[in-house]
C-alpha cells in the first residue's frame, strides 16, 4: 500500500477571522493610466507603462506598508498592453506594442532592466502567470501559449490556448494556470504537468477587459465594463460574487495582481486610483489528523517544522497565498525545520512529494 501522502484539500477550523474589506489607497501617478502592468515582487506593488498622455516607459514602486509610490527606472521603451509574470524576486514583461517578441526583466534590487531571450511567438492583448519557478504566457488572440525558464533564459511552445481572447485574465492556484475573459464564454485550467487545458465553469460576470488575481487558494477576476468582482474556488469549480463589491467607479484595461495577504486593483480606461483588498484572515488553524504529514507550530511566528514520519520523502514545496514559490528542498523522512523569518505574515501552502510521486498539502499561517 501506498504511502498515504494524498492530493487533498485541507478543512480548517478558524477560531478567529475579519470579513473581506476594500481600502482606497494613494493614487498611482502621474495620472489616469489604462494598458499598463502590474505585479507584485518582494514585498512592493509595481505598475508601469501603458497610455497616460501618450504610451508610457515609466515604472512605479508601491509601499504599502507606507502608502506611497516612487518612480523607478523606465524602460528601455514605452509599450502597452503586455504579458507580466513574477519568478522569485524578479518581474518579467513580455510583447507589448512595439516588441511583441520582447522580454525584458526588471531586478528590483538593483532598480535594472534587462533584455532577455525572445518569445517564440507574439504576445499582444496577452497574460501572464507562474507556476513554480517558470513563467507562462498566453499571447492573446490566436498567439501561441510559452513556457520561460529564467535559469536558463529559454523558451518552450507549450500546448495552445483553446480560445481567442483579447485581454484575458489569468491567475495560479496551487500548482495550475487558469485563464478566461471577462464577459465571454470559456475559462480554462492548465496543468504543467500534463501540458493540457481543461475547461471549467464560465466566468458567471459581464463586462470586457477584466483583470484577476489569486488569494489564499481563491481566484478573484472582474471589474472590466462590469462593477462586480467574482471569487473562483478551484474545488467546486464555482463563482460567486465578492460581497461587499468593490467600490470603484467601472472600468476596463486596468491592472489587478496579490501579494502574499492583499489583493489590489487599480488603473484602467480614465482612471488611477488604487484599491486594496483584504479577504478573511485565519488566525488560528487546526487540521484533522489523517495524514502521516504534521506542520507545527501552525500558526508560526518564524520556525516551521514538517514531520513526514517514515514516508520516503522527496521534496518539500512552499507557496505564498500569490502563487509564488517561496521555498523548495529535497528533504528525507522525518522532521524538518524550516526558517519562514524572512516571509511576511499571511497564509502559505506546503506541499510534500514523495518519491511515487503522491502529494499531499497543508496550509499554514505565519504570523
Amino acid at each position: 500500500m501506498k504511502t498515504n501522502l494524498l492530493l487533498f484539500i485541507s478543512v480548517l477550523l478558524v477560531s478567529q477571522s475579519s470579513a473581506q474589506t476594500w481600502s482606497l489607497r494613494a493614487n498611482v501617478p502621474p495620472g489616469n493610466r489604462h494598458y499598463a502592468f502590474g505585479a507584485f515582487c518582494n514585498g512592493k506593488a509595481y505598475i508601469g507603462t501603458g497610455m497616460v498622455t501618450g504610451l508610457m516607459s515609466d515604472l512605479w514602486e508601491y509601499d504599502p506598508q507606507f502608502d506611497t509610490w516612487t518612480q523607478k527606472a523606465n524602460m528601455q521603451s514605452a509599450t502597452c498592453e503586455t504579458a507580466t509574470f513574477t519568478v522569485v524576486d524578479k518581474v518579467y514583461v513580455s510583447g507589448g506594442m512595439g516588441n511583441t517578441l520582447g522580454l525584458r526583466e526588471y531586478d528590483p534590487s538593483t532598480n535594472m532592466w534587462t533584455q532577455k531571450a525572445n518569445s517564440p511567438g507574439s504576445s499582444f492583448w496577452g497574460v501572464g502567470f507562474t507556476i513554480g519557478n517558470k513563467g507562462y504566457v498566453y499571447g492573446g488572440g490566436l498567439s501561441g501559449f510559452y513556457e520561460y525558464d529564467p535559469l536558463t533564459n529559454s523558451w518552450l511552445t507549450r500546448a495552445p490556448f483553446p480560445a481567442s481572447y483579447s485581454f484575458p485574465f489569468a491567475f495560479m492556484i496551487g500548482n495550475k494556470g487558469y485563464v478566461g475573459r471577462t464577459g465571454a464564454p470559456g475559462f480554462y485550467e492548465y496543468d504543467p504537468v500534463a501540458d493540457t487545458w481543461t475547461p471549467k465553469q464560465n466566468f458567471p460576470g459581464l463586462g470586457n477587459a477584466g483583470v484577476g488575481f489569486a488569494l489564499n487558494g481563491k481566484g478573484y477576476a472582474g471589474i472590466g465594463s462590469g462593477q462586480v468582482i467574482y471569487e473562483y474556488d478551484p474545488v467546486t469549480d464555482s463563482w460567486a460574487p465578492v460581497n461587499p463589491a468593490m467600490p470603484a467607479a467601472v472600468r476596463g484595461y486596468g491592472v489587478g495582481f496579490a501579494s502574499n495577504d492583499k489583493g489590489y486593483f487599480g488603473t484602467g480606461m480614465g482612471y488611477h486610483d488604487f484599491w486594496e483588498f483584504t479577504p478573511p484572515f485565519t488566525t488560528s488553524v487546526n487540521e484533522p489528523d489523517n495524514s502521516a504529514l504534521s506542520i507545527y507550530p501552525n500558526p508560526t511566528s518564524g520556525q516551521l517544522f514538517i514531520n513526514t514520519g517514515q514516508s520516503k520523502t522527496e521534496s518539500v514545496e512552499i507557496y505564498n497565498a500569490a502563487g509564488n514559490q517561496v521555498y523548495i528542498q529535497t528533504v528525507a523522512s522525518g522532521v524538518t525545520p524550516i526558517s519562514m523569518d524572512r516571509q511576511p505574515g499571511g497564509i502559505y501552502f506546503v506541499t510534500v512529494t514523495d518519491k511515487a510521486g503522491n502529494k499531499v498539502t497543508r496550509r499554514f499561517v505565519k504570523m
